[in-house]
């Protein structure tokens, strides 16, 4: 007999706040959740048009792999009938409402992938009550357990309004730590593009938008490269990031585009994310623009080199390869003036000739330190 452990419904409670605000708890909270409701183990699947990626407890993890890796949870019976039964968030719904026992039997969901893992009795619901954009979860028992009876079904419901309130708080927290990196990579003078589970994309900053049109494109929410042949090394390259496709070693891509050299695509895994509940992002895909040149922050040259201001901004015009001359006017000062900041420069940076120079401060630019 199927063991429903009532007495400790209000401690998960308090775990799922805590879990809300700390991402890398939410799978051990998941396996005490499943384990209070008699279990196998509870899923969160991601809504219709959710970035949101699949997530089980750990004694469905070798389903959960097996459904993402052959395309299982793209057209989830489940979750499309489920979030058009469900009218209000406190509903729940179980297998015999949304299903007949002759689909429990032959659907090809239930059929191919559900008792592949002798699982059939599931009680589920909305996590995250957002429309399309909803993720729902689902208690997962084997066919040898007793299906969830009605006296169950009120004690998850208890449980349901904290386990919304918690899984709010977790998504926003994703939303913003997906905004902070894309906008780490922006100030280092990268695009980003941030993809989830499926290599659609998440978020893009501002400096990958900018070449949407040129070396890229976006297409049903998905990225591709404006030139053919850099398109399949493109999606050679997400699929290197994505968990469906992890065994393939693609890193960098050239992208081609009218106007300059191709930009360099590089992608990776955002390590330890996966498994977490409400990550988003799956990889990342960085832009580099071999024809930009950033400017080099004053604070760098005046810690490191105790230039002058004076001979900090004749330092970034010959970083850009300026004469000496040209860099005079530029700056509204004497040719012979420039010259013995030159020099003072050369002493301080241990450098002899201009290109030396220029060498120098590209490599402090490689290295991150330039203004934003």
């Amino acid at each position: 007999m199927t063991k429903f452990k009532e007495a400790r419904i209000s401690s998960i409670i308090e775990k799922f706040y805590a879990a809300a605000a700390d991402p890398t708890q939410w799978r051990a909270v998941l396996h005490e959740m499943s384990d209070i409701l008699g279990a196998e183990g509870i899923c969160v699947f991601p809504g219709p048009k959710s970035n949101l990626s699949p997530v089980a407890s750990d004694g469905l993890d070798a389903p959960l792999e097996y459904g993402i890796q052959n395309g299982w949870f793209l057209d989830n019976p489940r979750v499309t009938r489920g979030t058009a039964f469900i009218k209000r968030p406190d509903d729940l719904v179980t297998e015999s409402m949304l299903f007949s026992p002759a689909e429990l039997d032959r659907l090809p969901y239930n059929a191919e992938f559900v008792d592949r893992f002798d699982l059939r009795w599931f009680v589920g619901g909305l996590l995250v009550p957002d429309g399309a954009e909803s993720a729902v979860f689902s208690v997962e028992r084997r066919k040898d357990q007793e299906r969830f009876s009605n006296r169950e079904l009120e004690l998850v419901r208890a449980m349901l309004p904290h386990f919304q309130r918690a899984g709010r708080i977790g998504v926003e927290w994703a939303k913003a730590r997906a905004a902070g990196m894309a906008d780490a990579f922006e100030q280092m003078g990268s695009g980003a593009i941030l993809l989830d589970y499926q290599g659609r994309v998440v978020r893009m900053s501002a400096r990958a938008e900018a070449h949407v049109g040129s070396a890229i494109t976006v297409a049903h929410k998905h990225l591709l490269a404006t030139d053919k042949a850099a398109n399949v090394e493109l999606q050679r390259l997400i699929g290197s990031i994505i968990r469906t496709a992890s065994d393939l070693p693609k890193l960098i891509a050239a992208l081609p585009r009218a106007l300059g050299r191709p930009l360099i695509a590089y992608a990776s895994p955002l390590i330890g994310t996966t498994g977490e509940l409400f990550q988003s992002a799956q990889g990342i895909i960085v832009l580099t623009d071999p024809d930009e040149r950033l400017p080099i922050a004053d604070m760098a040259l005046r810690q490191m080199f105790r230039l002058t201001q004076a001979e900090i901004q004749l330092a970034k015009q010959i970083a850009l390869s300026v004469e000496v001359a040209e860099a005079a006017r530029t700056l509204g000062i004497a040719v012979s003036t420039a010259r013995t900041q030159l020099k003072a420069i050369f002493a301080k940076t241990n450098t002899h000739r201009q290109s030396e120079l220029a060498v120098l401060l590209s490599r402090l630019v490689a290295n991150g330190d330039y203004a934003p």
